[in-house]
């Protein structure tokens, strides 16, 4: 007997969802492989940058590599967004996406390509998420001045609990009590393995950079100024999401064009900054002089 229209048209509904999952999954372990290798990466580099010389000295340019950084990160989503565009219908796709979560119509939704991206570069709600974003990674890259790269890693680990917070107060998000009592374990276990799994030896001091000196700064010592900074991180971390998802819903921009608004902001700033700050002539000079390795120092 001839398998009916119905039953066939079921098996290739079957057969294209069972596609779709095995795309995602396949979306999904690429994602975790690039976030994890790029992160390790990016942490051994930073790390690498920030240590105390044996001369006392440390690079002090934070401005600048971050101005740097963000400018790469603008360069990056812009191919990116290109060739998500011209490639791959990006256009296409994220209108079908807006009309399925909104229940919009796709018509109203479509925007050239460069059309959803410029519009949402002057406005305000871009250049507050950048602000809070940017000035984040200032700050903690300002902390390993005065505490340890590990230090420094564990503590933005429990920025889960900030984000949250900024998501509840901002937002207007709730989450189930699975995902309250995981996100405290997790910060839990962290803290507790920071600062109670091994105990200081004998006449040690504070770690500063990553080198184990201790420094002062008026009547605030080297390491708790550094744990301030971290606090000050995290805390924009908690700003940074709910503006985030705010801007994203506003606008209706991809990753590739939120990434891309962010940075152009951000390193815009920073190069304020680090102009302010005469980040930038010992730098480019520092760095054509040794080949690309720039070592702005401080004592």
């Amino acid at each position: 007997m001839a398998p009916s229209d119905s039953s066939l048209l079921l098996a290739a509904t079957v057969v294209e969802e069972q596609d779709e999952k095995m795309e995602q999954y396949g979306k999904l372990a690429v994602s975790v492989v690039g976030i994890y290798t790029c992160y390790l990466m990016y942490g051994v580099f930073q790390e690498a940058l920030y240590k105390r010389q044996a001369d006392g000295t440390q690079y002090s340019a934070t401005a600048f590599v971050l101005f740097v950084q963000c400018a790469t990160n603008g360069l990056i989503a812009f191919i990116g967004h290109m060739i998500q565009e011209y490639f791959f219908g990006g256009a296409e796709l994220r209108a079908r996406n807006a009309a399925k979560d909104h229940g919009a119509s796709a018509a109203s939704c479509s925007v050239t390509a460069h059309g959803r991206w410029t519009r949402a570069l002057p406005s305000m709600a871009v250049i507050r998420t950048s602000a809070v974003y940017v000035l984040a990674m200032y700050t903690s890259n300002e902390a390993l001045a005065f505490v340890s790269y590990p230090t420094q890693a564990l503590v933005k680990s429990c920025k889960m609990i900030p984000v949250m917070l900024g998501s509840m107060l901002i937002s207007g998000k709730r989450y189930s009590l699975v995902k309250y009592a995981c996100v405290l374990l997790m910060s839990l276990g962290i803290t507790w393995f920071q600062f109670a799994a091994e105990k200081k030896p004998k006449g040690s001091h504070g770690p500063v950079g990553t080198s184990g000196a201790t420094a002062h700064i008026g009547p605030v010592g080297g390491e708790n100024l550094g744990m301030l900074l971290l606090l000050a991180s995290l805390v924009l971390d908690g700003v940074t999401g709910p503006f985030q998802e705010v801007l994203r819903k506003e606008f209706n921009l991809s990753n590739m064009e939120q990434m891309l608004v962010n940075n152009i902001w951000a390193a815009a700033l920073m190069l304020v900054i680090a102009v302010g700050l005469d980040q930038v002539g010992p730098s480019v000079s520092d760095a054509a002089q040794r080949g690309g390795g720039v070592s702005v120092r401080s004592p």
